[in-house]
């Protein structure tokens, strides 16, 4: 359904009737930006949804919050903004029943503009809404072609750089002028005015494709020439002109600069399409004026700007390109100015880009010297002869000051040093030198470091680690031990936390802050954690024999929660054991970053139906909005050890206290961990935590371990509250 460009489209959503016709009637006569309104009509978010699946151009939506369920027009928000991805439509929610959406929240936890009860919407309330939501619809629209167009131009501006003839550069042209204008390319040319003079002689054609391009050589046609006579009127007119057949664009982006594109059709276009097609057009003049260009930026690919040294790119190129009985001969050293930014941050960016150049002019002196580059900021390499003591002299030219500006600055530098050798690729002899400065860098100032092959063993052992732990993980080398939880107030034990544990072959301990990371950037963790919850599972099974309401708590990274079958291999693990969901408790990490979309609450919602329980681990240590919490599918809040350990600072214990009544209203149980001594076991009773875990009530350990702890806390049905502890 078209509708005129004169009209604000605007949509009431109402189960009732008299709504839709008191709104329409208070409405109708009058004008909204100099544009009357015409209105569409839903009586339910279904209908209202099919209209703007249809009708993508809407301007406002009056919505009722309670029609066919109490959140209706909440789903319907939600629906619009993530399915239609409508985000300039305008949003006012109405409602008679305002008990069921608190307006606050709403407003925050919604994109919408307004929020009022049917009551307070008088016809100059109603008008005042109305007109500030199709104001902001404007706006974004504006904002929105905005947009649309500067990525054409951006994209046809890169395009037409690949072109390398000037008929494959011109067709490339008009291609991408006529796909814009919405018109098909045979049929439009791009004329420049050389001079004031128009006579065809003065005017050249610097696009044209089908059956106009051979007017890229010569112009065929003279004075009276139907298509010359046009554009020579718009030349002088400087102004658009439609004839019956055909259109003439006019723009002058400066005053040396005047183009008239002729078009075989006639067009209508708006205020905002003609300045993104002159902004269009003078791109693409400044592109034929100079087909080099692409030589140019290719230069530019290998060339630092500031410096005129090679960049990083071209000093690779270099490397790769070097004759062997030259290569052998030779020894990169990089250089690091220590304190740069300090320069930069005191004195300004332009006088360190001085002081940058200055330093490429003082090494371009050292005896040797066969190539330099920038590697970006105030890093150089040097490609140098071989001879002892390269990295002594380039540290000697910087004994004096380096004056800018009437400005001396002494400076001291870090270097690296590494053989050329062509048995080593270009890039990882770079990467060498960057690895040896770097470990000058950690020495301090005025530090060099000659690459050794300990360094590069250094990083073939992560490598090595990598793949022992794979071997370790596959001949069942890891192991977990368990950390008991239990009930604050009255001991109960609940049941404790599965925690991975790794000794190699040769008897020694990988922390899990060194072992866990490596296994998530390889991609590891998943086989890791399926087998960390599957042998969790079985060993709850064998102990709850002991104490039959356990429950066995599993950490998943963000990694592993985000793989597609999650919930699969969680259910295949479960049936596996033959045990209920209500027995795992699923650890995810806060500060993962992973909560809060609707796809991760789907996901949980899945694991829900299993009867999984979800707890937010470390909750407090991430960045990720609280706003989320109130919809989301979790049952218990981690406190988060360091927070626990601060207990005895006002700081601290405002932190735990927080977290504590934040579960509370939430209706979550909160978890303390960390728990090392009394003092902070009365503390956290006191605030009202619900359960714990820590050195306190036990250490993790080893399954065998754990069965006879809890022999010994089922004969006592509780764990000792009194300070009696049992431990391993």
């Amino acid at each position: 359904m078209s509708l005129p460009r004169n009209h604000w489209k605007v949509l009431i959503v109402d189960d009732d009737e008299d709504v839709h016709i008191s709104t329409e009637f208070s409405l109708k006569s009058l004008l909204f930006l100099e544009r009357p309104l015409l209105f569409l009509h839903a009586y339910s978010s279904a209908e209202a949804f099919k209209i703007l699946s249809e009708n993508p151009d809407i301007a406002v939506m009056l919505l009722d919050v309670v029609m066919e369920s109490e959140d209706a027009g909440l789903q319907l928000v939600h629906r619009v903004r993530e399915e239609l991805k409508l985000d300039t439509l305008r949003i006012i929610l109405r409602t008679g029943q305002p008990g069921y959406a608190p307006e606050i929240e709403t407003i925050e936890q919604y994109d919408i503009n307004d929020y009022k009860t049917k009551g307070e919407l008088t016809r100059a309330r109603l008008y005042s809404s109305l007109m500030t939501a199709i104001r902001s619809f404007e706006q974004l629209q504006k904002i929105d072609k905005n947009r649309i167009g500067l990525s054409r131009i951006i994209s046809a501006t890169n395009s037409l750089m690949q072109k390398q003839g000037l008929r494959d550069f011109s067709e490339g042209v008009i291609n991408q002028l006529a796909a814009f204008i919405g018109i098909e390319p045979d049929g439009l040319v791009c004329f420049q005015a050389l001079n004031e003079e128009l006579n065809p002689g003065s005017v050249r054609v610097i696009a044209s494709a089908g059956r106009y391009i051979p007017w890229m050589d010569e112009p065929h046609f003279s004075e009276d020439h139907k298509v010359w006579s046009r554009v020579q009127e718009c030349f002088m007119e400087s102004a658009n002109i439609v004839h019956d057949d055909s259109t003439c664009l006019y723009f002058e982006p400066t005053p040396s600069q005047r183009y008239v594109v002729y078009v075989d059709a006639v067009i209508s276009l708006s205020q905002m399409d003609e300045e993104l097609i002159k902004m269009f057009a003078h791109n693409i003049s400044l592109c034929a004026q100079n087909i080099g260009l692409v030589e140019q930026l290719q230069t530019l690919a290998y060339q630092d700007t500031l410096t005129g040294l090679c960049n990083r790119n071209g000093l690779l190129r270099l490397l790769e390109e070097l004759p062997k009985p030259c290569a052998d001969s030779l020894q990169l050293i990089m250089i690091d100015i220590d304190q740069f930014s300090v320069v930069n941050d005191t004195f300004g960016h332009r006088h360190g880009d001085l002081l940058l150049q200055r330093v490429s002019e003082m090494l371009s002196t050292l005896k040797g010297l066969q190539s330099m580059a920038r590697l970006g900021s105030d890093h150089f390499a040097l490609l140098l002869e071989k001879v002892p003591g390269q990295d002594a002299e380039v540290r000697r030219l910087f004994m004096e000051p380096v004056e800018v500006n009437d400005t001396q600055h002494l400076l001291t530098v870090c270097t690296s040093e590494v053989t050329v050798d062509q048995s080593v690729s270009a890039s990882d002899l770079l990467g060498n030198a960057v690895i040896a400065l770097k470990r000058a860098k950690l020495e301090g100032q005025s530090q060099h470091m000659a690459f050794s092959k300990e360094m590069g063993q250094e990083l073939r052992a992560r490598a090595m680690l990598l793949s022992e732990l794979k071997q370790d993980l596959q001949q069942e080398g890891l192991h977990l031990v368990y950390q008991p939880q239990v009930e604050l107030e009255t001991g109960q034990v609940l049941g404790f936390e599965a925690l991975l544990r790794w000794k190699t072959r040769k008897g020694d301990m990988i922390s899990p802050d060194l072992f866990i990371p490596l296994a998530e950037r390889s991609g590891l963790i998943l086989t890791l954690g399926a087998w960390v919850l599957r042998q969790a599972l079985q060993d709850l099974k064998s102990v709850r024999a002991l104490l039959p309401d356990l429950r066995v708590a599993v950490n998943v990274s963000a990694v592993q929660f985000n793989q597609a079958d999650f919930e699969n291999v969680v259910a295949q693990a479960l049936q596996d054991s033959e045990l209920d969901g209500n027995v795992l408790d699923l650890e995810i990490t806060e500060s993962a970053g992973i909560l809060g979309s609707d796809a991760v609450e789907a996901k949980l919602q899945e694991l829900k139906k299993l009867g999984v329980i979800i707890s937010i681990d470390d909750f407090g240590t991430g960045f990720s909005s609280l706003s989320y919490l109130e919809q989301l599918s979790a049952d218990r809040l981690k406190i988060d050890r360091n927070f626990v350990a601060k207990l005895s600072s006002p700081s601290g214990r405002r932190i735990a206290e927080a977290i504590v009544n934040l579960g509370r209203q939430l209706r979550l149980q909160v978890l303390a961990e960390g728990i090392e001594d009394l003092m902070q076991l009365d503390e956290l009773k006191r605030l009202g935590c619900h359960q714990g875990q820590g050195y306190l009530i036990a250490r993790p350990m080893p399954i065998e371990q754990l069965e006879s702890w809890l022999k010994q806390v089922a004969e006592k049905n509780s764990w000792d509250l009194s300070g009696q502890i049992i431990r391993d």
